[in-house]
């Protein structure tokens, strides 16, 4: 089923392109990546909310003139443009794993971790595309080997409930959730998920540390995925 276009949505004017984009956004976001930058520098530097083809400056005008000659002209002549790379075209992002304790026995699984190392894509609307882990199955997402999980905290794990996380483990200082999504503050939500192979056959199901909305201002985002795929640890917050 197609999903009707909203009321201020308009065609990207990037030739041949069948997206809409909002009447904020000059083009899609894919097109948009593709205009150098310096054109792009252009636009943002000299576009004020709520202007139209009247009251636009002459300067924004002339990098709008110039956006869409190079959109006709790059359409027409894409090996002509050494910048329309696909690292330029689509972002993504990735929540960092934070820095387990050293435990005295490590998970043997995930070697603390926490995480099994696996990474799956997960699109968003209209954002960079989510590149999110896959939570150990055997320590539940802490990277303690010990499996009576004392020394854990309950915010560590992928299901608090199942080692005794109490409320004051889920509360703010003043007592209400550190966050109404994924109740504690640390970042992310426990999602099912079910692979998908090659041939675009379900394959396997994973426990997926999907980032929540709470955590935006520290996920690591970026053009290239396999260097994503090595962000730093970061140590959580006390």
């Amino acid at each position: 089923m197609t999903r009707p276009p909203t009321p201020d949505a308009r065609p990207c004017p990037w030739p041949t392109c069948p997206k809409r984009t909002k009447a904020a956004y000059l083009m899609c976001r894919e097109h948009w990546y593709m205009l150098p930058e310096d054109i792009r520098a252009r636009i943002n530097e000299t576009y004020r909310p709520g202007q139209n083809a009247l009251t636009a400056s002459p300067a924004y005008r002339a990098a709008l003139r110039d956006a869409l000659d190079y959109a006709r002209h790059a359409s027409r002549n894409p090996d002509s443009h050494p910048e329309m790379t696909p690292v330029s075209r689509q972002l993504y992002a990735v929540l960092p794993i934070p820095a387990h304790p050293p435990y005295p026995r490590p998970c043997p699984v995930c070697g603390g971790h926490g995480v099994t190392g696996d990474r799956y894509e997960m699109a968003t609307d209209g954002g960079p595309i989510l590149l999110v882990d896959v939570i150990c199955p055997d320590c539940g997402g802490c990277g303690n080997g010990d499996p009576e999980h004392t020394e854990c905290t309950a915010n560590a794990h992928a299901y608090p409930d199942e080692y005794g996380a109490d409320d004051d483990d889920q509360a703010d200082n003043d007592g209400g959730p550190a966050c109404y999504s994924c109740g504690s503050g640390r970042g992310w939500n426990a999602v099912q998920g079910i692979g998908q192979s090659d041939d675009g056959d379900p394959e396997g199901l994973a426990v997926l540390r999907v980032p929540c909305g709470c955590s935006a201002d520290r996920l690591v985002i970026g053009f290239d995925p396999d260097a994503l795929a090595s962000a730093p640890e970061v140590t959580p917050d006390a």
